[in-house]
């Protein structure tokens, strides 16, 4: 039933209803059941009819009709019109937002692909701040991120005023003050020392000077971070600092890599709960994922650690094995697409063999 309103909802919010069940008229989302009085809560509830919605009922019809944000906000009399000369309605950036806020009230997800210049930013971060939801926003690279903080977001935020964005990046792009504590004076330029104690963020990126990889290297936070309990400077942290600003922002913008490993290690806080999660070109998302959180052992490594079980002259079940699983991957990757490859459910039985001889 759910795959069937959700079909429904999105013929509508293209202007091209399937039912009269779920439309979209005069700038307002329309449901109407008809019959089944014992299922109307039910299917209001996976229809994701707000408690705001407007009920009529006549005899046997329910009839639920409540504001499209979508056509208020980019309309020709809405506030985005008001504050941009010679607006056009782009009715593609339209229904984008229709989606967005209907995937939002029916706690749904919600896959949509939009053109080149549709304003994809505008319309999910416009209908996120009108419904007054925290929204985190993922991006595969900086040059998007610039866009939506310096241009997209302060455009809003003269419409939604008090709301609050910041940009979420991972520990390797501050500056650790434990590191530049140590390190002041010696090996770091004068224009490294003078950024240093000038910073308000401790935002390697800022820097507008060169930076040799040494130099980033020996300043940013690394993996030998003892974290904010066990450092000194923890308290004061560039890192952690901007972190509990995220806790305070409405709107947090960051990138796929460090959305993927917010999942993967969910105990671990990196970035704050939001009631929206938008993933901006989501086709890379799959390939940061691989590439962070994925694991590569290479046919090679197998066959060294086969080499040196030899050398000690240990017997091991592995050389055979390894010589199997070598032929299984062959035989698995020419019978496959390349899209295929990667379908993370598939099993070498070999493989799982030769992990536990390995380990005997």
């Amino acid at each position: 039933m759910l795959d069937l309103i959700r079909q429904l909802w999105q013929s509508a919010c293209m202007d091209k209803p399937e039912r009269p069940s779920c439309v979209v008229r005069d700038g307002s989302f329309v449901f109407t059941i008809t019959g089944n009085r014992e299922k109307w809560a039910e299917l209001c509830q996976l229809s994701g009819v707000p408690s705001h919605a407007q009920q009529v009922f006549d005899g046997n019809t329910l009839t639920c009709t409540w504001p499209s944000i979508a056509d208020e906000l980019f309309s020709l009399t809405g506030p985005i019109a008001q504050r941009k000369a010679n607006y056009e309605v782009r009715q593609q950036q339209v229904q984008m937002a229709r989606m967005v806020q209907r995937s939002i009230e029916m706690n749904d997800v919600a896959m949509i692909e939009a053109g080149t210049g549709t304003g994809k930013g505008f319309a999910y971060l416009a209908v996120c701040m009108a419904m007054d939801k925290k929204v985190t926003v993922s991006t595969s690279n900086k040059a998007l991120q610039a866009q939506l903080m310096h241009k997209d977001i302060p455009f809003l935020l003269e419409i939604f005023p008090g709301k609050k964005a910041v940009l979420a990046q991972g520990k390797g792009n501050y500056a650790c003050r434990a590191k530049m504590e140590d390190l002041s004076g010696t090996i770091l330029s004068n224009d490294i020392n003078s950024w240093y104690w000038e910073t308000q963020t401790g935002n390697i990126e800022e820097i507008e000077f060169p930076l040799t990889f040494d130099e980033r290297k020996a300043m940013a936070i690394d993996d030998n971070c003892p974290g904010r309990k066990l450092c000194q400077f923890g308290q004061s942290c560039f890192y952690y600092c901007a972190k509990d600003e995220y806790e305070k922002a409405d709107i947090v913008v960051t990138n796929h890599a460090l959305l993927c490993i917010n999942l993967a290690f969910a105990g671990a806080n990196i970035l704050p709960q939001t009631d929206v999660v938008v993933v901006d070109e989501a086709h890379k998302l799959v390939d940061y994922a691989r590439n962070t959180l994925g694991m590569e052992l290479p046919y090679t490594t197998i066959v060294k650690a086969l080499d040196i079980i030899e050398s000690y002259g240990i017997d091991s079940d592995a050389d055979p094995l390894a010589a199997r699983f070598s032929s299984e991957v062959a035989g698995y990757i020419a019978q496959k697409s390349d899209p295929q490859i990667s379908r993370p459910n598939d099993e070498f039985a070999t493989g799982v063999q030769l992990s536990e001889a390995l380990r005997e």
